[in-house]
């Protein structure tokens, strides 16, 4: 079921074997609008356009704008997944998060882990 891993500007993006799209942001990443849209796009491609849940690591980030925070918590992302678990390890990592789910109303069910196991454990009660 895995499929090839696309790359965009900030990250590596792929379906994995489990039926989950993985975004895997590249070390110090800061996305903007451009990027969210270029992401969002590769995680609907990686996962054949149908919606999965997402795991995304974010604890490499170092940040994402204003639009891109609004891109990412909107429609377009409600489309092609069902969940989302951000993992976040650093305390910068949990405030981006925080702030992120914080601010954005999200159109998914959305949890932070620090636990890759635990997060794809919870992901699998979302897939379609």
């Amino acid at each position: 079921m895995s499929s090839e891993a696309i790359t965009t500007r900030t990250a590596k993006v792929w379906l994995r074997d489990d039926g989950i799209v993985q975004i895997a942001p590249f070390p110090n990443a800061y996305d903007m609008l451009e990027d969210a849209q270029a992401n969002v796009a590769a995680g609907f491609k990686a996962g054949r356009e149908q919606r999965h849940p997402l795991l995304v690591d974010i604890r490499p980030i170092k940040g994402i704008d204003r639009e891109a925070r609004a891109y990412y918590s909107g429609g377009s992302t409600a489309q092609m997944i069902s969940a989302m678990a951000l993992l976040v390890e650093s305390p910068l990592s949990r405030i981006l998060a925080n702030f992120f789910i914080g601010l954005n109303k999200m159109p998914v069910p959305t949890r932070l882990f620090t636990s890759e196991a635990e997060a794809v454990a919870w992901l699998k009660g979302f897939s379609e």
